[in-house]
């Protein structure tokens, strides 16, 4: 332990001699480090235990859709001109199934929805209040039960729709007491960046 001290002392005397404790990367590094101590000075007095189970519940209340999702489907699309082509769609061996390789080549041999054809059909997970797309999709969706089940046509303003159920995501409920520690670290970091930033702007002021 001596000998590494001594060393230590001899190399950074010898430094020193030769203006490094000058150099702008060593007076940089050295900036740095006394950053770090004023802030952890300063702040350390900032407690992860200063914020309150009123706050945290406060938190929670106000911000219900960060925690809580409601329960969304996947499906995907084919879109066909009239009922005679689904018809047509509907008999093809290949619309049945998990897999959905079959299903894709419906897809670009029939749907006249090119957003979602470049896509396979797919549109993507969505729950019961979506307004992306229209209402009689959402619904027919969610009437499907099991992944890959095949809903019977349905007409909109744009066509005849044909859907297959691809995915499915169940409600995530959660209580204050689930994430009671996710929020307090939350608001600490906030409440911590907040008091940092008060004291960099009243430095500047003087």
């Amino acid at each position: 332990f001596l000998d590494n001290l001594v060393k230590f002392e001899i190399l950074a005397g010898e430094a020193r001699k030769k203006g490094l404790d000058h150099d702008s990367e060593v007076v940089r590094t050295m900036k740095q480090v006394m950053v770090q101590q004023l802030l952890k000075r300063e702040f350390e007095k900032v407690k992860l235990e200063d914020i309150t189970d009123a706050e945290v519940k406060a938190y929670f209340d106000g911000h219900l859709d960060e925690f809580n999702k409601p329960a969304e489907v996947r499906t995907s699309l084919i879109l066909v001109p009239d009922d005679a082509r689904a018809k047509l769609v509907l008999a093809d061996a290949r619309i049945k199934g998990i897999a959905n390789a079959g299903f894709r080549e419906l897809v670009t041999q029939y749907s006249i929805d090119q957003e979602t054809k470049e896509r396979g059909g797919d549109l993507r997970f969505f729950d019961e209040k979506s307004r992306e797309l229209p209402a009689e999709i959402v619904a027919a969706s969610f009437k499907l039960q099991t992944i890959g089940d095949i809903s019977g046509p349905i007409k909109t303003k744009n066509g005849v729709a044909i859907l297959k159920l691809t995915g499915r995501r169940p409600a995530l409920l959660r209580s204050v007491d689930d994430v009671r520690q996710q929020i307090r670290s939350k608001l600490f970091r906030e409440r911590r960046a907040k008091l940092m930033d008060d004291y960099e702007k009243s430095l500047r002021k003087k």
